[in-house]
């Protein structure tokens, strides 16, 4: 539920058990599944394999990578298009972890190199 300026308040007992319950899962490294209601209230299931909590501007997020996720402009595995982020409040339920590892240790990401040509001048 909101309170006050847009912050959330994740002391109601339905998200205090979600939070314990993606705790739980990271302290065991497995795959496990949510359920996750987006904006416009359509719910999905996703499978989620390295993930962990971070807030950002009074939100929290489970920050995800999602392995069997669409690519749209990488074609290597593991890609940063499979980072996901999901606001834990619209999470409805997170399912028992799996017998399966997390199948990476990091979550992708890429380098991005840039040279200047001629020097920046101050306006």
């Amino acid at each position: 539920m909101a309170r006050g300026r847009g912050l959330l308040d994740y002391c109601e007992n339905q998200q205090e058990l979600v939070i314990r319950q993606l705790q739980e899962r990271f302290r065991q490294k497995c795959c496990y599944t949510i359920r996750y209601r987006n904006a416009q209230l359509v719910e999905h299931t996703w499978d989620i394999d390295r993930s962990e909590l971070r807030l950002h501007d009074g939100t929290l997020y489970l920050f995800a990578l999602v392995p069997d996720a669409p690519y749209r402009h990488f074609q290597k595995r593991p890609n940063p298009d499979q980072n996901f982020t999901f606001r834990v409040d619209r999470i409805t339920c997170v399912n028992p972890a799996s017998n399966v590892p997390w199948g990476f240790f990091y979550f992708p990401t890429f380098k991005i190199r840039y040279r200047l040509n001629k020097l920046l001048r101050l306006a």
